[in-house]
């Protein structure tokens, strides 16, 4: 893993949730705090009880505020992406969504963890057309979560203690935030009579940096989520069932061709595939990863114009 430190311009901010019992933000933004992650989600059923006075009074005192939901990789994704927009509600231009991705279940792989992970994501950027951002710890990460290239498409929050510069998982090349402790004592939290720590971060950049970045996370036309489950139509031979191509593997290889943009159109497929299988119970569950629709065609327009420009992918 690579160890990359922060560089000159630097934006303090701080996480909070329930855990903090009350938060005068006004006094943290007067300290040097000049932005927030505030917990919104858990699972399917946990709203956090903070958050929506957090979420507003952050926001009146001028804080750039990002929302997080603690994902559980045994639970559906889709339906912890809903239950986590229904928490948070209509987003600003400056506000951001996160997924806090640092617990995997024991009977869930690498592989499966990163699949439910990005079918998450998709989600949140199919309904909000915002890009998250990833918090996790270097070593969940390098362990836990299967490598893809379509991470690097989603600002990293590292999580690294008791150090001076953070490392950074291979899925990725660099940090946005880093949470380097969660023992900072920030003016503003809790009884001002106690002492009261938080989780505090740096943004790596200027303020206006930071600002460009959720600007920029805003989903451009062409990246758009445009496959629906209900828009897919799967037809089976009659006298046989062909082995489909595994989508997802599909385009890793035409990212291997300096195509990454191409392994998430075809992981999206393949999610929508398989979540349209799922529902219309074409197939029980066991059987579902063993037969992914082989229609090729269900890539185009984003993937089909530049196979034909590659020898040797596809056969």
């Amino acid at each position: 893993m690579k160890v990359i430190c922060a560089g000159k311009d630097i934006v303090k901010g701080i996480d909070v949730s329930g855990w903090q019992p009350a938060i005068r933000w006004d006094e943290v933004k007067a300290a040097g705090y000049d932005f927030c992650f505030v917990k919104a989600s858990e699972g399917v059923s946990v709203k956090d009880k903070n958050f929506k006075n957090y979420w507003k009074d952050s926001k009146a005192a001028g804080m750039v505020r990002g929302a997080y939901h603690y994902f559980h990789s045994n639970i559906d994704p889709v339906d912890q992406a809903n239950f986590f927009l229904s928490v948070v509600g209509e987003l600003d231009e400056l506000d951001t969504l996160v997924i806090d991705w640092e617990a995997k279940a024991t009977n869930v792989s690498s592989s499966q963890n990163l699949e439910n992970g990005l079918e998450f994501i998709y989600r949140l950027e199919k309904v909000t057309q915002k890009k998250p951002i990833i918090y996790t710890g270097p070593y969940y990460a390098k362990d836990n979560i299967a490598s893809s290239v379509v991470l690097k498409e989603y600002p990293l929050w590292i999580a690294h203690y008791q150090t001076n510069c953070p490392m950074v998982p291979p899925q990725w090349d660099e940090w946005k935030f880093w949470q380097y402790t969660d023992s900072e004592l920030v003016r503003g939290v809790g009884d001002p009579l106690k002492q009261t720590r938080v989780d505090a971060n740096k943004f790596n950049g200027s303020l206006e940096d930071l600002k460009k970045l959720i600007k920029s996370l805003s989903l451009k036309k062409s990246e758009e989520i445009i496959v629906k489950p209900e828009e897919i139509i799967i037809k089976p031979r009659e006298n046989e069932v062909q082995k489909a191509y595994d989508l997802q593997d599909l385009g890793k290889k035409l990212a291997d061709q300096g195509l990454p943009v191409l392994e998430k159109a075809a992981g999206q497929v393949y999610i929508a595939v398989k979540a349209w299988l799922k529902e219309s119970a074409v197939m029980s569950d066991n059987k579902i990863d063993d037969f992914i629709a082989p229609q090729l065609d269900l890539l185009d327009p984003i993937v089909l114009p530049q196979i034909d420009k590659i020898d040797g992918v596809v056969g």
